[in-house]
């Protein structure tokens, strides 16, 4: 039996060596294979290093006009991608020489040249006001490049009025027309009424960019005039899914000084869980365009907000604009005891200052705020004379600096002794 069993053993190893032998040799011969095969995984495209290009170009931005010569040679030779990159040189550097190749640039049968000196003019137009002749010029060869996204962001940088018709056209379903007629509010360019309207109608758009874009556009209007529609369409998006067009819509609402149409969403701002409506909010209420009764209504809110930046703005705005208490705070460390101490209601006096003073922030941060209230209705001589000491004669610069802006308002201080 001890033999039998012997042989049948010998015999299952002798197997196992042959298969072991065998799988080795499938193993290399597979290996052989696989390395002899062509690998189908595509190259990675090859990047030429452009450094030395951009460097040159850098070289030649630096000399400003003394450059604009080899910036313009190298927009007009070598391939595409240097082209472009010279383009937004000349961009960067502006002038006369400049701006025309850039104007000639956009006559190029190259699509993507025409959108990279579309993109220089507006850079040259922001970083240089042009003047009313070459907006004149520029505008009308712009906006036939409309819908190329270069050419659109030119017109809000650089165009004049007379480009908003094509903006308005786009303004539905394009959120960079509503920008650029947003950069025209910034720009102090008065929106026509066609572009207006075309804004109005945007706010409402299934696309979030352009709901945003249109009600950035309408809050940005330069000197806006009274106007229904408009403010019906802001009023709507306080209510925006959106955040950021909730705010945007409530400071929009603030300038134009039509709080009145949402107050009581507004108040409710107070406590949305976005800190940028918060802020808005506490803006619209009790900045400049809000009363007495928003700003208490604020000072309120501010005891019980978790949001540290929302409490810095809100006092901000009653130091800036009193009228409410601001008692709860005066204990605080930081920022809000600071302000509120500076923000203290009445008119404030020499102890005034010695509480501002003591307060935690350092000195470059708090002792400007004693600045804030130079004016003879919040503030008696005996504090200016206070406050006056201690900025003018501290050896930080940024302190000097707040008093010497308020000298002016010292001036009636004075008698012929003084």
């Amino acid at each position: 039996m001890n033999v039998t069993m012997s042989r049948v053993w010998d015999r299952v190893h002798a197997v196992s060596v042959r298969m072991r032998a065998m799988l080795r040799a499938s193993i290399f011969v597979a290996t052989v294979f696989i390395a002899g095969c062509p690998s189908t995984r595509p190259e990675a495209p090859h990047i030429a290093d452009d450094a030395p290009l951009r460097i040159r170009i850098a070289q030649a931005e630096v000399k400003r006009a003394g450059g604009v010569a080899e910036l313009v040679e190298l927009s007009r030779s070598g391939d595409v991608h240097q082209r472009e990159l010279a383009l937004r040189g000349l961009g960067r550097v502006g002038g006369t020489e400049a701006l025309a190749a850039l104007e000639a640039a956009l006559d190029d049968p190259t699509s993507s040249i025409v959108t990279a000196a579309a993109y220089a003019i507006g850079v040259a137009g922001s970083l240089d006001d042009l003047d009313a002749a070459t907006q004149a010029r520029l505008t009308p060869k712009l906006v036939g490049l409309v819908p190329n996204a270069g050419a659109i962001e030119a017109i809000g940088r650089t165009g004049d009025a007379t480009g908003q018709g094509a903006l308005a056209q786009c303004a539905a379903t394009n959120a960079a027309c509503d920008l650029a007629l947003g950069r025209h509010g910034r720009r102090k360019i008065a929106l026509t009424p066609e572009a207006r309207t075309a804004l109005v109608a945007a706010t409402s758009s299934k696309d979030v960019a352009v709901r945003y874009a249109a009600t950035y556009a309408l809050s940005r209007e330069h000197e806006p005039p009274a106007d229904e529609a408009t403010n019906a369409a802001l009023a709507a998006r306080i209510e925006d899914l959106d955040g950021e067009i909730r705010a945007t819509a409530i400071a929009g609402l603030a300038k134009r000084k039509a709080i009145a149409t949402s107050r009581a969403t507004i108040e409710n701002d107070l406590r949305d869980p976005d800190w940028r409506v918060e802020i808005e909010a506490v803006r619209a209420l009790a900045g400049p365009n809000g009363d007495d009764a928003g700003r208490a209504l604020v000072a309120k809110s501010l005891e019980t907000n978790a949001n540290e930046q929302v409490v810095q703005e809100g006092l901000r705005m009653i130091l800036a604009n009193p009228g409410a208490p601001v008692d709860a705070f005066v204990d605080k460390p930081g920022w809000p005891g600071c302000l509120a101490r500076a923000a203290s209601p009445g008119v404030a006096t020499a102890a005034t200052v010695d509480a501002v003073a003591k307060c935690s922030l350092p000195d470059h941060l708090k002792l400007p705020l004693l600045a804030e209230r130079f004016d003879a209705a919040r503030s008696d001589a005996g504090y200016r004379r206070a406050a006056l000491r201690i900025l003018l004669a501290h050896d930080d610069p940024r302190v000097r600096a707040a008093g010497i802006g308020v000298l002016k308002d010292t001036w009636n201080d004075g008698d012929e002794r003084s």
